[in-house]
This record gives structure tokens, C-alpha cells and sequence, in this order.
């Protein structure tokens, strides 16, 4: 989805295969459903619908008078949701405006996330009901022990939902009178990183990690087993880098600018030497990315996207 309005379908040879005007500037990334449509957030606040084959189905406001701050995600059931600040918006399959509840007490830049059993919605530190927005007060901790923390709700790959507390991960499941905290995970952070973690996950083996970068600081990804053993802990010596993806071996690819150029690595949980690097001659900003199997894509502030394929491929 380009600023200068297109949405654009490319090819893995980076053909274009068709373009779409789209009625405002887009936000974030494309979202897919299960049958391959497209849906784009823009700053005006609205989302819209368009075929695998390029033809918009439809375009609704999730607002009328504020924008859009992050890309749409999709439910399997259909539902789109989108960040509209500090609010989310539910749209049905059709685009008709389900709800849309305050959620967040921040300018909100990320999309919101759906909880493994897709019955609630998550924005940073609350947890709406997915069909009604309706919000669930699960009260997992008091509110002293999460002052200066920035908690967060997520999803882990494993199947679990998980609350992030400052530097700790914890697993949490709904029990008769609300969440319930299960085990929890951290490491020995204070002589290492200054900030609160940018992101966060938990792998499908159930490795957690932890990603730091701000735009005054190198960037590092931790990665914790557990028992809160620190099984990686890779510094990436880029201000506000992007963390791109964590790859099928729980590896990390990494982005970031130098002035001059871009780099991206390919590091593994266990080494502190990437298993590949490639530079990008441009002097931009990474505006994002993707992986898939055997091929990172990048894009760049601007008008550039870059397919990435580890050396000797």
C-alpha cells in the first residue's frame, strides 16, 4: 500500500500485477483473509475491501473524524479490526460497523491482536470481547505492580495468551472469576537496556523473546526459555532498528539505517555473529517487512521493496 494512494499486487519475479487507487493515504501494512482479500486502513479513518483480483468490494468509515494508526487484522470468522488512536474498530466481513471502544490511554501505533481462542481482542493493556467490544476487567495484577510497566497483552505461537509486565513474560488463562496468572519469565535486564521492550512473542516451542529499540539506543533481542534462562541475547547496534520477523527456527531478522544504507541479519537464538547480513545501498528508512519461506521482503520509506535471499541461494 503505497502513500501516494495505490494499493499494488507484486509478483515474486517483482512484476506488478495490477494497481488500485485507493480515496485516502494508507496506513500500516495490507491485511489477508482466508480467501486472499486485501484490506487497507487509511488516515481517514476508513478500511477498504479489494478482490485477490483487484477489485475494490468495498469501502466503509471505521471513523469519521480521526485516522487509522496501524494496518487492519483479519479474524477467521471474518471480523476486521483496526487502531483508530486509542480505539479499536470492528467491522463485519460486509463492512458494516460492528462497534468501536476506547481501548488505550497512548497514541496507539500498532494493530490490535486477536487472542489464541479469538474470543477477545487485545490493544496494549486491555482486553475487549471480540463480538461486542465489551471490556474484560481480568485483573491480573494490581494496579501498583504494574505502575512505570507498560503492560501488554499478546499472543504467543504456541497457543497461549500471555501478559507482558515490564521486563517479565506471563502466561494467563480465564478461570471462573477472571484470568488467572500461570508462570512467569524475565531476565537480569538493569545493566543492559534503559526502555521497556518495543515487542514481544513467544515462539511455537515456547521460547519467549523480547525486542528493544528506541530511537536514542542500539537494539537487542533476548530470548528466554521457561526457566527463565537466557538461551540468546543478540544486540544489533542500530537506533530504532525492525524487527522484521522470528523465523521457523526461532531465528531473528533485523533491519535497520545507518544514514547511508540499510541492513538485515539473519541471527540465530544461540549466536552473537549473524548467520547472514545484506546491505541495501539506499539512505532511507525501513518502512517494514515480511517473511516467507526462503525470502525476506523490505520495504523502504519511499517507493522501494526489496526481496532478500540468504547468500548462495
Amino acid at each position: 500500500a503505497g502513500l501516494d494512494q495505490f494499493l499494488l499486487a507484486i509478483d515474486p519475479s517483482g512484476i506488478i500485477l495490477w494497481q488500485v487507487p485507493l480515496t485516502a493515504v494508507p496506513v500500516g501494512g495490507p491485511a489477508l483473509d482466508g480467501q486472499g482479500n486485501i484490506y487497507v486502513a487509511d488516515h481517514d479513518g476508513g478500511v477498504t475491501a479489494v478482490s485477490p483480483q483487484g477489485i475494490i468490494l468495498w469501502q466503509t468509515q471505521a471513523s469519521s473524524v480521526r485516522e487509522a494508526t496501524a494496518g487492519p487484522i483479519v479474524s477467521p470468522s471474518g471480523m476486521i479490526y483496526v487502531t483508530i488512536i486509542d480505539t479499536v474498530a470492528a467491522l463485519s466481513p460486509t463492512g458494516e460497523l460492528v462497534w468501536r471502544v476506547g481501548a488505550a490511554d497512548i497514541y496507539a501505533e500498532i494493530p490490535p491482536r486477536l487472542s489464541t481462542r479469538q474470543d477477545m481482542i487485545f490493544l496494549w493493556n486491555s482486553a475487549l470481547e471480540a463480538t461486542s467490544g465489551t471490556r474484560q476487567d481480568l485483573q491480573l495484577l494490581t494496579q501498583n505492580q504494574l505502575l512505570a510497566k507498560d503492560p501488554a497483552y499478546f499472543t504467543g505461537a504456541d497457543g497461549s495468551d500471555y501478559y507482558r509486565v515490564g521486563h517479565a513474560i506471563m502466561d494467563w488463562y480465564l478461570g471462573e472469576s477472571g484470568g488467572v496468572v500461570g508462570s512467569s519469565r524475565t531476565w537480569l535486564y538493569q545493566s543492559s537496556v534503559i526502555f521497556n521492550p518495543y515487542d514481544q512473542g513467544v515462539t511455537p516451542a515456547g521460547l519467549g523473546w523480547l525486542y528493544y529499540t528506541t530511537q536514542f539506543s542500539d537494539s537487542r533481542v533476548v530470548w528466554l526459555d521457561k526457566n527463565s534462562r537466557v538461551v540468546g541475547n543478540y544486540l544489533f547496534p542500530r537506533l530504532d532498528a525492525t524487527l522484521v520477523a522470528i523465523g521457523a527456527e526461532d531465528e531473528a531478522y533485523l533491519c535497520g539505517a545507518t544514514g547511508a544504507r540499510v541492513e538485515c541479519i539473519n541471527i540465530a537464538v544461540t549466536q552473537q555473529e549473524p548467520t547472514w547480513s545484506i546491505t541495501i545501498d539506499v539512505p532511507t528508512d525501513v518502512a517494514g517487512g515480511a517473511l516467507v519461506p526462503g525470502r525476506l521482503y523490505v520495504a523502504l520509506e519511499g517507493n522501494s521493496l526489496y526481496a532478500l535471499e540468504a547468500p548462495g541461494e
